[in-house]
């Protein structure tokens, strides 16, 4: 499959970690105003990585063992990856939940288009976050609404030297089946966390 087409002024943050013998990502995208640079690109990994050490994974059980933070300029492949490390563990002490049953954190944008919205889907959890098999507490739910918020709060809040002001948001390359030439970026609205499990593992990719 040939690359995607160069998103003008984007960039793409992942999260990298491990959770029982696994390794799996979460994959985040923002959008800068100025110009790629790799020392700023390394202080804004360091500002979302703070938050979601801070906010996503004392929630989380202590089996999910962070490994690296990559960050890529979407505008320009060839800039190559910069990556920072993270040994954070989650903050729970007990035993986690399958890998394959997560939580569905996204964040609407003003579009209607199918798939459109940014999702992460988060694992990690333990047995009493659910009140069922396929239903998450609403303590759980609430708490990571405010956890989403914070982490879109370290994309937004960042403004660097030279990329300029950060927005976090999703890249459309695709729109009504046709290709967008360029790919059009779009700024995220407030989080919104889905009461039901969510327990397909090709999620954990996305």
């Amino acid at each position: 499959m040939p690359p995607p087409l160069p998103a003008p002024q984007c960039a793409q943050l992942t999260a990298k970690w491990s959770l029982n013998g696994r390794t799996g990502s979460n994959r985040f995208q923002c959008q800068y105003t100025g110009t790629w640079n790799t020392v700023d690109a390394l202080v804004l990994t360091g500002n979302v990585h703070t938050a979601w050490d801070t906010d996503i994974l004392p929630g989380l059980s202590q089996d999910f063992h962070m490994i690296e933070w990559e960050i890529v300029d979407l505008a320009d492949v060839t800039h190559g990856a910069v990556t920072q490390a993270d040994l954070s563990v989650g903050g729970q002490t007990h035993e986690s939940l399958p890998n394959n049953v997560t939580m569905d954190i996204y964040w609407p944008v003003n579009s209607r288009v199918r798939g459109g919205h940014s999702h992460t889907f988060l694992t990690g959890f333990v047995d009493e976050d659910l009140v069922d098999p396929l239903h998450w507490q609403a303590g759980v739910v609430s708490a990571y609404v405010t956890a989403a918020a914070s982490l879109q709060a370290a994309f937004n809040s960042t403004i660097l030297a030279t990329m300029g002001n950060i927005t976090m948001g999703v890249v459309h390359y695709h729109r009504h089946g046709a290709v967008l030439t360029p790919p059009v970026f779009e700024a995220n609205n407030a989080p919104t966390v889905s009461p039901r499990v969510h327990s397909r593992s090709r999620r954990l990719q996305r």
